[in-house]
């Protein structure tokens, strides 16, 4: 499979959210999250990971959408009121 190499002119006509740093391989992905790859390949087998897209092969994880995932996932505790 051949690697497509974009012009400076074809790449500025390409969406802001397709730029290629800004997408995270397995490995950066479970850096910046604190897990294990291994983690995050079984959330991905069991269909509750975070979301990806397929590069090739290889599935990498769009670092705006992996950060607003883990913000819509908050859980906010809430205290116990307090007995007297």
């Amino acid at each position: 499979m051949a690697c497509r190499i974009y012009s400076p002119e074809r790449r500025s006509q390409l969406p802001e959210e397709m730029d290629v740093q800004d997408w995270l391989s397995e490995r950066e992905a479970a850096v910046e999250l604190g897990i294990a790859v291994r983690t995050l390949r079984q959330w991905r087998k069991k269909r509750i990971s975070p979301p990806f897209a397929y590069f090739g092969r290889l599935p990498r994880y769009h670092r705006p959408t992996l950060i607003e995932y883990y913000k819509a996932n908050q859980i906010q505790p809430q205290r116990k009121a307090q007995r007297a």
